[in-house]
């Protein structure tokens, strides 16, 4: 089944591993598990009612966290459609 959905804490190590394989590619700077944690997940606007993941067959394959124009955030975005 393929389905969007709000993230969740329980998909951190899913995050993890689809920007080690995606975001270089993308143009994002290669991170270790502590410096992603502290760009995305510790950012203090960061909202998992504002960031989705997509699975593909149970697997998540992309990520976005929505942008915050109040506070002019950054959007992110990493995708693995290619498998």
């Amino acid at each position: 089944m393929n389905r969007i959905r709000n993230y969740t804490d329980a998909d951190k190590n899913a995050v993890f591993a689809l920007w080690s394989r995606t975001a270089p590619r993308q143009g994002y700077a290669p991170r270790d598990r502590a410096a992603l944690e502290r760009l995305l997940f510790g950012n203090p606007y960061f909202s998992p009612e504002h960031a989705f993941v997509l699975e593909i067959g149970g697997t998540v394959r992309a990520f976005v966290c929505m942008k915050d124009y109040a506070v002019g955030q950054a959007n992110n975005l990493m995708r693995d459609i290619s498998s």
